[in-house]
């Protein structure tokens, strides 16, 4: 048993101001991806980029709803934007590789060539994978695409 994250895609256009619920977004453990999205500054981890925001303000009713069944046992519940969510897989994949692999990293200038390089490289490790991430990445992009904003509202269980 261990910790799982539990992700709420939720979508708006940019022209309304209320967000839509897309689904549920299964996506494997990795205690690495989870280190770098939320913090918890009464744990001692500061190796996080983003703070832990609660859920959002104006969270959709689904995405509530299914927070409240976890009741206890759901915690550092926060949300991520599109932006926020890629930052978050690019310095992942960074620690979850070797330091040669860093090194050859550190030649990209911008965060959308290194995005599109851990995309292309669709490495898959045995438990600690960015995978299912990356694809969720991608809706989201889609989504951006076609101008809509997009967030994840997310949680951990134990």
């Amino acid at each position: 048993m261990g910790t799982d994250i539990h992700i709420h895609l939720e979508r708006r256009s940019r022209n309304t101001l209320r967000y839509k619920y897309i689904s549920e977004i299964k996506c494997q453990r990795n205690y690495h991806m989870f280190e770098v999205m939320f913090g918890d500054e009464e744990l001692g981890k500061k190796e996080y980029l983003f703070r832990t925001r609660g859920l959002p303000g104006d969270v959709t009713q689904a995405t509530l709803k299914e927070y409240r069944n976890w009741r206890g046992d759901a915690h550092h519940a926060s949300w991520l934007t599109t932006i926020e969510f890629s930052a978050c897989i690019v310095e992942t994949y960074i620690r979850m590789n070797s330091i040669e692999q860093l090194q050859l990293n550190m030649q990209y200038e911008d965060l959308y060539t290194l995005i599109d390089t851990v995309f292309c490289s669709n490495k898959r490790q045995d438990e600690d994978n960015l995978f299912s991430y990356i694809e969720l990445l991608k809706l989201m992009i889609s989504y951006e695409v076609n101008k809509e904003e997009c967030r994840i509202v997310f949680w951990f269980d134990n």
